[in-house]
């Protein structure tokens, strides 16, 4: 790599990170660089030691807010941070420990040690992996089955607004989502569910487009978050349409999120770049239409979920493991100090 950048002493490892690691790069992308570093001894008996840290590379500009093409950005986790964000299974971890060879600038035994048991970090619940890119499906879907089924409960609630509105000889009452619990549709996006309430009692709510409406509460409330809700999704699918208004980079870094986890469960691991960049190439360069970029990812996002169910590996990250690990780094490093 012609790019080189200043690795402190203290340092364990220095990664490459970002696009050009994922391999979806581009003449505008800047570099950025990961690492992990021991703090001093001084730090920690003193509990200032840093979690993280950024280091300004000899080509980063003094007083720029965003790295220009070519140059770089050095952050780096203490490695108690480090070891923390991978037993959450945070992406910047996920992708630091799948980096290749030629992608690592400097490593030490500790990294190398990390690495090796990288499998260790493997859960059937990548929560963070998984909600960063359910999060994303959320905010970009635009599935018609949910506009209709929104479409469909709003009519209802319409219907009966007017009734009550039209009745000149009867005072205008106010009616509750609970009189309609029989003419409310029912299917994928809308279905009738019993909780149990803050009172610690059983209750009824109609969910409707993963939002719970409580029967007890006035309709027309209701109405007009629905009709809120389906003037945005409009909005959305007009733009969809064209394919305005859409963060490619954001829905790019989701399917990758997916990818990592789906390759975890099904294939016990892999390494960068993946079978998918191309995808993911695509993707972040707007080359597919929105539309089947969302559904796909909720498809995508559905697929992992149902291998999570499935999968035999543990529930949860063998922390004491971990502990024994930055035990034994911390007593070689800083065993001088007691004698």
């Amino acid at each position: 790599m012609s790019l080189q950048i200043d690795v402190p002493k203290d340092s364990l490892c220095a990664v490459l990170h970002g696009a050009h690691l994922y391999g979806t790069d581009t003449p505008a992308s800047d570099f950025d660089f990961k690492g992990v570093f021991l703090p001093s001894f001084r730090d920690l008996l003193l509990e200032r030691a840093p979690k993280q840290r950024t280091v300004l590379s000899a080509k980063k500009l003094e007083g720029s807010e965003k790295n220009a093409p070519g140059e770089a950005e050095f952050l780096q986790y203490s490695i108690k941070k480090f070891l923390d964000l991978a037993c959450n299974g945070e992406t910047v971890a996920i992708d630091m420990l799948h980096a290749p060879e030629n992608a690592v600038l400097y490593s030490t035994w500790e990294w190398d040690r990390i690495v090796q048991s990288r499998s260790r970090f493997y859960t059937k619940n990548m929560k963070s992996l998984i909600g960063y890119a359910a999060r994303q499906a959320h905010k970009y879907g635009v599935r018609g089955s949910r506009l209709y089924a929104a479409k469909e409960a709003l009519a209802v609630l319409e219907e009966e607004l007017h009734k009550t509105r039209s009745d000149t000889y009867v005072e205008e009452r106010v009616v509750r989502l609970q009189e309609l619990r029989d003419r409310l549709p029912i299917g994928e996006h809308a279905k009738i569910v019993t909780l149990e309430g803050t009172n610690g009692r059983m209750e009824e709510y109609y969910e409707l487009c993963g939002k719970r409406l409580q029967f007890t509460a006035p309709i027309n409330l209701y109405a007009q978050m629905l009709r809120s809700f389906i003037s945005e999704y409009g909005d959305r699918s007009k733009q969809a349409e064209k394919n305005q208004g859409v963060d490619w980079k954001a829905l790019s870094h989701a399917y990758r999120a997916a990818y990592q986890v789906l390759h975890i469960l099904r294939d016990g691991g892999f390494e960068y770049p993946m079978p998918e960049t191309d995808i993911l190439r695509d993707i972040k360069a707007g080359n597919i239409p929105f539309v089947k970029v969302s559904e796909g990812l909720e498809e995508l996002i559905a697929y992992v979920k149902d291998l999570s169910e499935s999968s035999t590996l543990p529930e949860h990250v063998d922390g004491s493991f971990w502990e024994e690990f930055l035990e034994e780094v911390y007593a070689r490093h800083y065993h001088s100090w007691w004698r």
